[in-house]
Protein backbone atom coordinates (compact mmCIF):
# COMPACT_ATOMS: atom_id res chain seq x y z
CA UNK A 1 0.00 0.00 0.00
CA UNK A 2 1.30 3.42 -0.86
CA UNK A 3 2.01 5.38 2.27
CA UNK A 4 -0.39 8.34 2.64
CA UNK A 5 1.08 11.77 2.56
CA UNK A 6 1.67 13.56 5.84
CA UNK A 7 -0.03 16.93 6.07
CA UNK A 8 1.69 19.25 8.49
CA UNK A 9 -0.52 21.79 10.16
CA UNK A 10 2.49 24.02 10.64
CA UNK A 11 2.47 24.59 6.89
CA UNK A 12 -1.27 25.21 6.88
CA UNK A 13 -0.95 27.72 9.69
CA UNK A 14 1.39 29.75 7.54
CA UNK A 15 -0.60 29.28 4.35
CA UNK A 16 -2.23 32.21 2.64
CA UNK A 17 -4.53 30.07 0.49
CA UNK A 18 -8.16 31.05 -0.06
CA UNK A 19 -10.96 29.21 1.77
CA UNK A 20 -12.20 26.08 0.02
CA UNK A 21 -15.80 24.83 -0.28
CA UNK A 22 -15.51 21.16 0.60
CA UNK A 23 -17.53 18.27 -0.84
CA UNK A 24 -20.01 17.06 1.75
CA UNK A 25 -20.82 20.56 2.99
CA UNK A 26 -22.32 21.89 -0.21
CA UNK A 27 -24.70 18.97 -0.66
CA UNK A 28 -28.37 19.93 -1.12
CA UNK A 29 -29.29 17.36 1.55
CA UNK A 30 -27.75 18.99 4.62
CA UNK A 31 -29.74 16.67 6.87
CA UNK A 32 -27.20 13.92 6.10
CA UNK A 33 -24.18 16.07 7.05
CA UNK A 34 -23.85 14.65 10.57
CA UNK A 35 -23.75 11.11 9.14
CA UNK A 36 -20.61 11.93 7.13
CA UNK A 37 -16.97 12.10 8.27
CA UNK A 38 -17.72 14.83 10.83
CA UNK A 39 -19.29 12.18 13.05
CA UNK A 40 -15.74 11.23 14.04
CA UNK A 41 -15.14 14.61 15.69
CA UNK A 42 -18.65 15.75 16.68
CA UNK A 43 -19.52 15.41 20.36
CA UNK A 44 -22.73 13.58 21.42
CA UNK A 45 -24.44 16.88 22.41
CA UNK A 46 -23.57 18.34 18.98
CA UNK A 47 -24.98 15.29 17.20
CA UNK A 48 -28.22 15.51 19.19
CA UNK A 49 -28.49 19.26 18.59
CA UNK A 50 -28.00 18.90 14.82
CA UNK A 51 -30.54 16.11 14.53
CA UNK A 52 -33.13 18.28 16.28
CA UNK A 53 -32.90 20.98 13.58
CA UNK A 54 -35.79 21.09 11.09
CA UNK A 55 -34.69 23.64 8.49
CA UNK A 56 -31.64 23.76 6.20
CA UNK A 57 -31.07 27.38 7.12
CA UNK A 58 -30.62 26.36 10.76
CA UNK A 59 -28.43 23.41 9.73
CA UNK A 60 -26.19 25.72 7.67
CA UNK A 61 -25.76 28.04 10.62
CA UNK A 62 -24.96 25.10 12.88
CA UNK A 63 -22.26 23.85 10.48
CA UNK A 64 -20.54 27.23 10.37
CA UNK A 65 -20.64 27.51 14.17
CA UNK A 66 -19.36 23.91 14.46
CA UNK A 67 -16.20 24.77 12.52
CA UNK A 68 -15.86 28.29 13.90
CA UNK A 69 -15.35 27.13 17.48
CA UNK A 70 -12.64 24.73 16.25
CA UNK A 71 -10.75 27.45 14.37
CA UNK A 72 -7.29 27.86 15.97
CA UNK A 73 -6.82 31.33 14.42
CA UNK A 74 -10.28 32.95 14.18
CA UNK A 75 -8.89 36.28 12.95
CA UNK A 76 -7.67 34.76 9.68
CA UNK A 77 -9.65 33.94 6.55
CA UNK A 78 -8.75 30.25 6.71
CA UNK A 79 -10.01 27.78 9.29
CA UNK A 80 -6.93 25.55 9.51
CA UNK A 81 -8.65 22.82 11.52
CA UNK A 82 -11.47 22.53 8.97
CA UNK A 83 -9.04 22.53 6.06
CA UNK A 84 -6.84 19.84 7.62
CA UNK A 85 -9.88 17.68 8.39
CA UNK A 86 -11.18 17.69 4.81
CA UNK A 87 -7.69 17.19 3.39
CA UNK A 88 -7.47 14.00 5.44
CA UNK A 89 -10.94 12.89 4.31
CA UNK A 90 -9.91 13.32 0.67
CA UNK A 91 -6.65 11.45 1.31
CA UNK A 92 -8.56 8.58 2.94
CA UNK A 93 -10.97 8.35 0.00
CA UNK A 94 -8.16 8.27 -2.56
CA UNK A 95 -5.93 5.84 -0.62
CA UNK A 96 -8.16 3.17 0.95
CA UNK A 97 -9.76 1.80 -2.22
CA UNK A 98 -10.02 -1.88 -1.25
CA UNK A 99 -13.48 -1.41 0.28
CA UNK A 100 -16.91 -1.20 -1.37
CA UNK A 101 -17.62 2.06 0.46
CA UNK A 102 -15.72 5.35 0.57
CA UNK A 103 -12.29 5.33 2.21
CA UNK A 104 -13.33 7.59 5.09
CA UNK A 105 -15.78 4.92 6.31
CA UNK A 106 -13.07 2.28 6.73
CA UNK A 107 -11.32 1.70 10.04
CA UNK A 108 -8.06 2.86 8.48
CA UNK A 109 -9.82 5.98 7.21
CA UNK A 110 -11.12 6.82 10.69
CA UNK A 111 -7.70 6.49 12.35
CA UNK A 112 -6.10 8.46 9.51
CA UNK A 113 -8.64 11.29 9.81
CA UNK A 114 -8.24 11.50 13.60
CA UNK A 115 -4.45 11.11 13.80
CA UNK A 116 -2.95 11.63 10.36
CA UNK A 117 -0.55 9.38 8.48
CA UNK A 118 1.52 6.81 10.36
CA UNK A 119 5.27 7.29 10.44
CA UNK A 120 5.85 3.65 9.38
CA UNK A 121 3.77 0.81 7.93
CA UNK A 122 4.30 -2.96 8.09
CA UNK A 123 2.09 -5.32 6.07
CA UNK A 124 1.83 -9.02 5.30
CA UNK A 125 -1.10 -9.89 3.05
CA UNK A 126 -0.72 -13.62 3.87
CA UNK A 127 -0.53 -13.43 7.67
CA UNK A 128 -3.12 -15.63 9.42
CA UNK A 129 -4.05 -13.60 12.49
CA UNK A 130 -7.10 -15.66 13.43
CA UNK A 131 -8.30 -19.05 12.14
CA UNK A 132 -11.80 -17.59 11.79
CA UNK A 133 -10.65 -14.54 9.79
CA UNK A 134 -9.12 -13.84 6.40
CA UNK A 135 -5.43 -13.61 5.66
CA UNK A 136 -3.71 -10.25 5.88
CA UNK A 137 -2.33 -7.89 8.51
CA UNK A 138 -1.34 -4.20 8.33
CA UNK A 139 0.31 -2.43 11.27
CA UNK A 140 0.60 1.34 11.49
CA UNK A 141 3.34 2.80 13.69
CA UNK A 142 2.99 6.26 15.21
CA UNK A 143 6.57 6.90 16.36
CA UNK A 144 6.74 9.96 18.53
CA UNK A 145 3.24 9.37 19.85
CA UNK A 146 -0.31 9.51 18.56
CA UNK A 147 -1.56 12.95 17.55
CA UNK A 148 -3.92 14.29 20.19
CA UNK A 149 -3.04 11.60 22.75
CA UNK A 150 0.47 12.24 24.15
CA UNK A 151 -0.36 10.11 27.21
CA UNK A 152 -0.16 6.92 25.11
CA UNK A 153 3.63 6.89 24.99
CA UNK A 154 6.37 7.40 22.40
CA UNK A 155 5.33 4.53 20.09
CA UNK A 156 1.76 3.48 19.30
CA UNK A 157 1.05 0.50 17.03
CA UNK A 158 -2.37 0.22 15.38
CA UNK A 159 -3.10 -3.20 13.75
CA UNK A 160 -5.68 -3.85 11.03
CA UNK A 161 -6.55 -7.52 10.33
CA UNK A 162 -8.49 -8.68 7.26
CA UNK A 163 -11.87 -10.26 8.02
CA UNK A 164 -13.67 -12.97 6.04
CA UNK A 165 -15.32 -10.33 3.85
CA UNK A 166 -11.90 -9.01 2.81
CA UNK A 167 -12.12 -5.76 4.86
CA UNK A 168 -9.22 -4.60 7.01
CA UNK A 169 -10.67 -4.03 10.47
CA UNK A 170 -9.07 -2.43 13.52
CA UNK A 171 -7.86 -5.31 15.71
CA UNK A 172 -7.86 -5.13 19.52
CA UNK A 173 -5.56 -8.16 19.82
CA UNK A 174 -2.84 -6.87 22.19
CA UNK A 175 -0.22 -9.13 20.58
CA UNK A 176 -0.68 -7.50 17.20
CA UNK A 177 -0.57 -4.01 18.75
CA UNK A 178 2.64 -4.61 20.70
CA UNK A 179 5.84 -3.02 19.46
CA UNK A 180 7.58 -6.19 20.75
CA UNK A 181 5.77 -8.37 18.21
CA UNK A 182 8.44 -10.07 16.08
CA UNK A 183 7.08 -9.83 12.55
CA UNK A 184 9.44 -12.31 10.86
CA UNK A 185 9.87 -15.14 13.38
CA UNK A 186 6.75 -15.18 15.54
CA UNK A 187 3.73 -14.81 13.28
CA UNK A 188 2.01 -18.01 12.14
CA UNK A 189 4.08 -20.17 14.59
CA UNK A 190 1.93 -21.67 17.32
CA UNK A 191 4.96 -22.77 19.38
CA UNK A 192 5.59 -19.12 20.22
CA UNK A 193 2.08 -18.51 21.54
CA UNK A 194 2.99 -19.24 25.17
CA UNK A 195 6.08 -17.01 24.93
CA UNK A 196 4.06 -14.16 23.46
CA UNK A 197 1.55 -14.24 26.31
CA UNK A 198 4.23 -14.39 29.02
CA UNK A 199 6.49 -11.78 27.46
CA UNK A 200 3.77 -9.22 26.82
CA UNK A 201 2.42 -9.61 30.34
CA UNK A 202 5.90 -9.06 31.76
CA UNK A 203 6.38 -5.72 30.00
CA UNK A 204 5.23 -2.34 31.27
CA UNK A 205 2.69 -2.26 28.43
CA UNK A 206 0.39 -5.17 29.27
CA UNK A 207 -2.27 -6.48 26.86
CA UNK A 208 -4.91 -4.58 28.85
CA UNK A 209 -2.93 -1.32 28.55
CA UNK A 210 -2.49 -1.87 24.81
CA UNK A 211 -6.21 -2.50 24.35
CA UNK A 212 -7.00 0.70 26.27
CA UNK A 213 -4.56 2.58 24.02
CA UNK A 214 -6.37 1.34 20.91
CA UNK A 215 -9.63 2.55 22.40
CA UNK A 216 -8.06 5.95 23.02
CA UNK A 217 -6.99 6.12 19.38
CA UNK A 218 -10.67 6.20 18.41
CA UNK A 219 -11.45 9.11 20.73
CA UNK A 220 -11.60 12.68 19.46
CA UNK A 221 -8.35 14.60 20.12
CA UNK A 222 -8.74 18.27 21.06
CA UNK A 223 -7.90 20.81 18.37
CA UNK A 224 -5.13 22.22 20.59
CA UNK A 225 -3.51 18.78 20.85
CA UNK A 226 -3.73 18.31 17.08
CA UNK A 227 -2.03 21.64 16.41
CA UNK A 228 0.75 21.17 18.96
CA UNK A 229 1.46 17.59 17.90
CA UNK A 230 1.79 18.52 14.24
CA UNK A 231 4.03 21.49 15.03
CA UNK A 232 6.30 19.22 17.10
CA UNK A 233 6.42 16.70 14.25
CA UNK A 234 7.44 19.28 11.67
CA UNK A 235 10.64 20.68 13.16
CA UNK A 236 11.71 22.88 10.24
CA UNK A 237 8.72 25.08 9.65
CA UNK A 238 10.62 28.31 10.09
CA UNK A 239 9.44 29.58 13.45
CA UNK A 240 11.42 32.11 15.38
CA UNK A 241 12.23 31.83 19.10
CA UNK A 242 9.46 32.77 21.52
CA UNK A 243 10.64 34.81 24.55
CA UNK A 244 8.88 33.80 27.75
CA UNK A 245 9.24 33.80 31.51
CA UNK A 246 8.23 30.98 33.89
CA UNK A 247 7.48 31.62 37.55
CA UNK A 248 6.54 29.04 40.18
CA UNK A 249 4.60 29.65 43.39
CA UNK A 250 3.20 27.50 46.18
CA UNK A 251 -0.44 26.59 45.64
CA UNK A 252 -2.40 27.60 48.80
CA UNK A 253 -4.93 24.82 48.12
CA UNK A 254 -2.11 22.21 48.20
CA UNK A 255 -3.10 20.74 44.80
CA UNK A 256 0.36 21.16 43.32
CA UNK A 257 2.60 24.00 42.12
CA UNK A 258 1.28 27.17 40.47
CA UNK A 259 3.13 27.68 37.17
CA UNK A 260 2.82 31.04 35.44
CA UNK A 261 3.75 31.43 31.74
CA UNK A 262 4.32 34.95 30.43
CA UNK A 263 4.94 35.25 26.67
CA UNK A 264 6.26 38.29 24.79
CA UNK A 265 4.03 38.96 21.75
CA UNK A 266 4.76 42.47 20.41
CA UNK A 267 1.96 44.01 18.34
CA UNK A 268 2.51 43.98 14.58
CA UNK A 269 1.61 46.76 12.16
CA UNK A 270 -2.00 45.52 11.89
CA UNK A 271 -2.18 45.02 15.68
CA UNK A 272 -3.27 41.43 15.14
CA UNK A 273 -3.68 39.41 18.31
CA UNK A 274 -1.77 36.10 18.10
CA UNK A 275 -3.17 32.68 18.82
CA UNK A 276 -1.16 31.13 21.68
CA UNK A 277 -1.20 27.50 22.77
CA UNK A 278 0.90 25.71 25.39
CA UNK A 279 1.23 22.12 26.57
CA UNK A 280 2.96 20.49 29.54
CA UNK A 281 3.65 16.81 28.74
CA UNK A 282 4.74 14.81 31.83
CA UNK A 283 7.80 12.59 31.45
CA UNK A 284 5.82 10.19 33.66
CA UNK A 285 3.78 8.28 31.06
CA UNK A 286 1.05 7.44 33.58
CA UNK A 287 -0.01 11.10 33.79
CA UNK A 288 -1.87 13.12 31.17
CA UNK A 289 -0.81 16.33 29.49
CA UNK A 290 -2.06 19.78 30.47
CA UNK A 291 -3.02 22.05 27.56
CA UNK A 292 -3.48 25.81 27.88
CA UNK A 293 -5.83 26.94 25.09
CA UNK A 294 -5.72 30.39 23.53
CA UNK A 295 -8.72 31.48 25.60
CA UNK A 296 -6.69 31.02 28.81
CA UNK A 297 -4.06 33.65 27.86
CA UNK A 298 -4.70 37.22 29.01
CA UNK A 299 -3.00 40.07 27.15
CA UNK A 300 -1.32 43.06 28.78
CA UNK A 301 0.46 46.14 27.40
CA UNK A 302 0.75 47.66 23.93
CA UNK A 303 3.22 47.77 21.05
CA UNK A 304 6.62 46.27 21.85
CA UNK A 305 5.57 45.78 25.47
CA UNK A 306 2.56 43.57 24.71
CA UNK A 307 2.58 40.17 26.39
CA UNK A 308 0.21 37.38 27.39
CA UNK A 309 0.03 35.22 30.51
CA UNK A 310 -1.69 31.99 31.54
CA UNK A 311 -1.63 29.80 34.65
CA UNK A 312 -1.75 26.12 35.48
CA UNK A 313 -1.38 23.96 38.59
CA UNK A 314 1.02 21.05 38.06
CA UNK A 315 2.20 18.14 40.18
CA UNK A 316 5.92 17.83 40.92
CA UNK A 317 7.94 16.12 38.19
CA UNK A 318 9.57 16.72 34.80
CA UNK A 319 7.57 18.12 31.85
CA UNK A 320 8.25 18.74 28.17
CA UNK A 321 6.94 22.25 27.51
CA UNK A 322 5.94 23.53 24.08
CA UNK A 323 4.46 26.99 23.48
CA UNK A 324 3.29 28.17 20.04
CA UNK A 325 2.30 31.70 18.98
CA UNK A 326 0.94 32.41 15.48
CA UNK A 327 0.30 35.96 14.27
CA UNK A 328 -2.85 36.13 12.07
CA UNK A 329 -2.67 37.58 8.56
CA UNK A 330 1.08 37.09 8.34
CA UNK A 331 3.70 34.37 8.14
CA UNK A 332 4.99 35.25 11.62
CA UNK A 333 5.13 32.44 14.15
CA UNK A 334 7.22 31.63 17.19
CA UNK A 335 7.80 28.48 19.20
CA UNK A 336 9.39 27.61 22.54
CA UNK A 337 10.44 24.11 23.62
CA UNK A 338 12.10 23.24 26.92
CA UNK A 339 12.08 20.83 29.84
CA UNK A 340 10.50 22.10 33.07
CA UNK A 341 11.34 20.36 36.35
CA UNK A 342 9.14 20.97 39.40
CA UNK A 343 10.47 19.76 42.75
CA UNK A 344 8.56 18.65 45.82
CA UNK A 345 7.49 21.51 48.08
CA UNK A 346 9.07 20.94 51.49
CA UNK A 347 6.22 22.51 53.42
CA UNK A 348 7.15 21.51 56.96
CA UNK A 349 10.88 22.14 57.06
CA UNK A 350 13.09 25.14 56.49
CA UNK A 351 12.44 28.35 54.63
CA UNK A 352 11.83 28.56 50.87
CA UNK A 353 11.46 31.25 48.23
CA UNK A 354 9.37 31.32 45.09
CA UNK A 355 10.93 32.37 41.79
CA UNK A 356 11.92 36.04 41.87
CA UNK A 357 10.08 38.21 39.32
CA UNK A 358 11.64 41.21 37.60
CA UNK A 359 8.42 43.18 37.33
CA UNK A 360 7.30 45.87 34.91
CA UNK A 361 4.30 46.70 37.07
CA UNK A 362 3.94 45.83 40.76
CA UNK A 363 1.24 46.99 43.16
CA UNK A 364 -0.84 45.59 46.03
CA UNK A 365 -4.49 44.87 45.28
CA UNK A 366 -6.95 47.36 46.77
CA UNK A 367 -9.13 44.62 48.31
CA UNK A 368 -8.19 41.31 49.92
CA UNK A 369 -11.17 39.67 48.21
CA UNK A 370 -9.40 40.10 44.83
CA UNK A 371 -6.54 37.80 45.87
CA UNK A 372 -5.96 34.86 43.54
CA UNK A 373 -3.39 32.37 42.26
CA UNK A 374 -5.41 31.27 39.23
CA UNK A 375 -5.96 34.64 37.54
CA UNK A 376 -3.19 35.91 35.22
CA UNK A 377 -1.08 38.76 36.61
CA UNK A 378 -2.41 38.21 40.17
CA UNK A 379 -0.16 36.56 42.77
CA UNK A 380 -1.92 36.39 46.10
CA UNK A 381 -2.69 39.96 47.11
CA UNK A 382 -0.41 41.61 44.49
CA UNK A 383 -0.79 42.50 40.83
CA UNK A 384 2.49 41.45 39.18
CA UNK A 385 3.29 42.06 35.51
CA UNK A 386 6.69 40.46 34.71
CA UNK A 387 9.27 41.78 32.29
CA UNK A 388 9.64 38.94 29.79
CA UNK A 389 13.11 40.15 28.83
CA UNK A 390 15.71 40.96 31.49
CA UNK A 391 16.06 44.59 30.36
CA UNK A 392 15.16 47.74 32.28
CA UNK A 393 15.14 51.07 30.42
CA UNK A 394 17.12 53.78 32.17
CA UNK A 395 14.81 55.93 34.28
CA UNK A 396 12.40 53.11 35.14
CA UNK A 397 12.27 51.30 38.49
CA UNK A 398 13.89 47.94 39.13
CA UNK A 399 10.95 46.16 40.79
CA UNK A 400 11.21 42.69 42.34
CA UNK A 401 8.52 40.36 43.68
CA UNK A 402 8.68 36.94 45.36
CA UNK A 403 7.06 34.95 48.16
CA UNK A 404 8.63 33.48 51.29
CA UNK A 405 7.35 30.14 52.63
CA UNK A 406 7.97 28.50 55.99
CA UNK A 407 10.36 29.59 58.70
CA UNK A 408 9.54 31.79 61.67
CA UNK A 409 8.39 35.38 61.23
CA UNK A 410 9.44 38.11 61.27
CA UNK A 411 11.85 37.82 58.36
CA UNK A 412 14.97 39.95 58.01
CA UNK A 413 15.68 40.65 54.33
CA UNK A 414 18.89 42.07 52.86
CA UNK A 415 19.14 43.44 49.30
CA UNK A 416 22.60 43.99 47.79
CA UNK A 417 22.99 45.69 44.37
CA UNK A 418 26.03 44.72 42.31
CA UNK A 419 27.36 45.85 38.94
CA UNK A 420 29.50 43.97 36.47
CA UNK A 421 32.85 45.37 35.45
CA UNK A 422 33.92 45.32 31.80
CA UNK A 423 36.47 42.59 32.56
CA UNK A 424 33.88 40.31 34.24
CA UNK A 425 33.90 40.55 38.09
CA UNK A 426 30.88 41.74 40.10
CA UNK A 427 31.37 44.65 42.53
CA UNK A 428 29.01 45.88 45.28
CA UNK A 429 27.32 49.22 44.64
CA UNK A 430 26.43 51.23 47.72
CA UNK A 431 25.39 49.82 51.07
CA UNK A 432 23.02 46.84 51.42
CA UNK A 433 19.37 47.63 52.15
CA UNK A 434 17.97 45.76 55.16
CA UNK A 435 14.24 45.41 55.79
CA UNK A 436 12.05 43.56 58.27
CA UNK A 437 9.01 41.84 56.81
CA UNK A 438 6.43 39.63 58.48
CA UNK A 439 4.42 38.78 55.36
CA UNK A 440 5.04 35.99 52.87
CA UNK A 441 4.69 38.29 49.82
CA UNK A 442 7.67 40.58 49.29
CA UNK A 443 7.94 43.55 46.92
CA UNK A 444 10.99 45.78 46.52
CA UNK A 445 11.92 48.52 44.05
CA UNK A 446 14.86 50.74 43.24
CA UNK A 447 14.77 53.84 41.05
CA UNK A 448 17.35 54.29 38.30
CA UNK A 449 18.64 57.73 37.34
CA UNK A 450 20.60 59.48 34.63
CA UNK A 451 23.90 58.87 36.41
CA UNK A 452 23.56 55.11 36.22
CA UNK A 453 25.89 53.64 33.58
CA UNK A 454 24.28 51.25 31.13
CA UNK A 455 25.26 47.61 31.56
CA UNK A 456 24.65 44.43 33.56
CA UNK A 457 23.48 44.47 37.18
CA UNK A 458 22.21 41.95 39.72
CA UNK A 459 20.42 42.04 43.06
CA UNK A 460 21.43 39.55 45.74
CA UNK A 461 18.62 38.67 48.18
CA UNK A 462 19.13 37.08 51.60
CA UNK A 463 16.08 36.12 53.69
CA UNK A 464 16.64 35.16 57.37
CA UNK A 465 13.89 34.06 59.73
CA UNK A 466 13.59 34.59 63.48
CA UNK A 467 15.04 31.12 64.13
CA UNK A 468 18.24 31.73 62.19
CA UNK A 469 17.32 29.76 59.04
CA UNK A 470 18.10 31.51 55.75
CA UNK A 471 17.56 31.28 52.00
CA UNK A 472 19.13 33.32 49.21
CA UNK A 473 18.36 34.21 45.60
CA UNK A 474 19.59 36.56 42.92
CA UNK A 475 18.25 38.14 39.76
CA UNK A 476 20.19 39.74 36.90
CA UNK A 477 19.09 42.54 34.57
CA UNK A 478 20.45 44.75 31.81
CA UNK A 479 20.09 48.53 32.14
CA UNK A 480 19.49 49.84 28.62
CA UNK A 481 18.89 53.19 26.98
CA UNK A 482 15.22 54.27 26.96
CA UNK A 483 13.24 54.05 23.75
CA UNK A 484 13.18 57.37 21.84
CA UNK A 485 9.89 59.22 22.18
Amino acid sequence: MERPRVWYLAVLLLSGADPVAWAGETSPNLKQWIQGPVRYIATPPEIDAFRSLKEDSARGGFIEAFWSKRDPTPNTLINEFRQLFWERVNEANSTFLDSPGPGWKTDRGKIYILHGAPTRIEDDLFAQTNPNAGRGLIRWFYEGGAEGHPELGPVVVVPFARDLAGEFRLSHDPRLASEFYDWDTIQRRSQYERWLQADLLSTSRSPLAIMLDLGKMQEIPSQEEVILDRVETYEAFGSGPLPLEIQRYRDPSARGIVVSLTVSVPADAADSRPAILARFTPRDATRTSIVLGEESFQFEGEGEDRQAQSRSILLPGAYDLIVLAVIPRSSSSSIHKSVLTLTEDERDTGIRLSDVVLARDLEPLPYESLSSYSEPYIVGSFRVVPRVRDTVPLGEDVALFYEVYGGSVPYRITYRLEGREADGPWVPLGSPVVQDGGQGAQGWSLSTGSRWPLGEYRVQILVEDAGGASQSAQITFQLVAPEPT
